[in-house]
């Protein structure tokens, strides 16, 4: 079906992200990777942004002071959002293939290698980030991480992504008055993390 829509796209020559990577591709890219492409680029679209706004909802509940900070001044919401994907990012195992050797700390990793990239570690690095397992909403660097990865890979979607959560967050808090958390599922997952879940309370 995906294949279908993909060649029907191609002909319309509509202005849209499928015909850039079409065009982009210079045909090096069969139709099958690329719609391998643009499954990775749907599943970001939803399944990260319903895991950012589990996440932050989760620190934001479990983080009092925090919370009345947010309710008080709405602007701190964006940089509890980068604060939350900084700690609980949506994706937290990425691979990379090496595209030609690098040498780090000692250790020479080859061309044609892969490696696997821990974003829970990357993020709680304490050389970057000072009392990295502290939730707050004012560290000026939070955004230095590797939730939207970085370089050739970083996320396409990472300002709607942002903006997305932080208004998600917003409007539960204004629409659902003094939100309280009474159960959560712990965040879970090797490669993508999220909460299991979030019982929640609030005043009708």
């Amino acid at each position: 079906m995906l294949l279908a829509g993909l060649n029907a796209h191609r002909s319309s020559g509509a202005a849209s992200l499928t015909n850039e990577v079409l065009a982009s591709s210079d045909n090096e890219l069969s139709d099958e990777e690329v719609v391998a492409q643009l499954r990775v680029v749907m599943f970001g679209a939803v399944e990260t942004i319903q895991a950012s706004v589990m996440s932050t909802l989760l620190l934001l509940l479990t983080h009092p002071d925090a919370l009345s900070q947010c309710l008080t001044d709405r602007s701190l919401i964006p940089g509890a959002v980068d604060e939350a994907i900084r700690l609980i990012p949506p994706v937290a195992f990425i691979e990379r293939w090496m595209g030609r050797p690098f040498t780090a700390c000692g250790v020479t990793i080859d061309a044609g290698e892969f490696v696997g990239i821990s974003v829970i570690a990357v993020n709680r690095d304490p050389a970057v980030f000072a009392d990295p397992l502290t939730f707050d909403i004012h560290r000026a660097n939070a955004k230095h991480g590797l939730g939207f990865s970085a370089g050739e890979h970083h996320c396409l979607g990472v300002h709607l992504a942002r903006t997305q959560t932080a208004i998600a967050v917003d409007k539960l808090l204004s629409r659902l008055p003094n939100l309280t958390l009474v159960a959560a599922v712990p965040p879970a997952g090797f490669a993508f993390r999220r909460p299991g879940s979030l019982e929640l309370s609030w005043r009708v």
